[in-house]
């Protein structure tokens, strides 16, 4: 599946997660989440109480800022390898990539598993900075556009556009 039709099929599989999520209420919170009652500063603050006299806030807004740098930086690392130039060899023409000898579902799969750790790691952030996981902030279909739309205005297949793409459409959000 390529194109539009990975971005629908993804789209059809979130709903079916934000479907399931509801219905294992017991176990997932339902439609009313899960609520920590600890978020990053807080574990900050227990942890290492070497950070009991500053603005724990301010400490864990960097501690985020720096591992979303330091995954930025990874992904550059992971593009500009020999992985990432493959994975833009299939992108550019998979016929010749396979007529190469790339086993193009394997990088396929590869380059999905990679993006779905990210994403994943990125959600658990969210939710421990904001305290609650809901399935309107993470499984709803606006949210999903929202991220579509980011990557659309950033400019499809470089990180620089992604990250681009984000600031404007998080700007234009705050601002209208």
């Amino acid at each position: 599946i390529r194109d539009i039709y990975f971005t629908i099929i993804t789209f059809a599989i979130a709903a079916g997660a934000r479907s399931l999520v509801i219905k294992f209420s017991g176990f997932t919170g339902g439609v009313g989440g899960l609520i920590f009652d600890q978020g990053i500063p807080d574990l900050l603050s227990q942890r290492w109480p070497l950070f009991m006299g500053t603005e724990i806030r301010l400490v864990a807004y960097y501690l985020v800022v720096g591992i979303t740098l330091m995954i930025f930086f990874f992904l550059l690392r992971v593009v500009n390898s020999p992985f990432g130039k493959i994975l833009s060899a299939i992108g550019e023409n998979e016929f010749r990539s396979t007529a190469v000898g790339f086993h193009v579902n394997r990088y396929r799969i590869s380059a999905i598993i990679l993006a779905g750790g990210i994403a994943s790691i990125a959600g658990s952030l969210y939710a421990l900075w904001i305290k609650i996981a809901i399935p309107n902030s993470f499984l709803d279909l606006s949210v999903m556009l929202m991220i579509l739309i980011a990557v659309v205005v950033g400019g499809r297949g470089t990180i620089y556009g992604a990250v681009i793409g984000a600031v404007f459409i998080v700007a234009m959000e705050n601002y209208i």
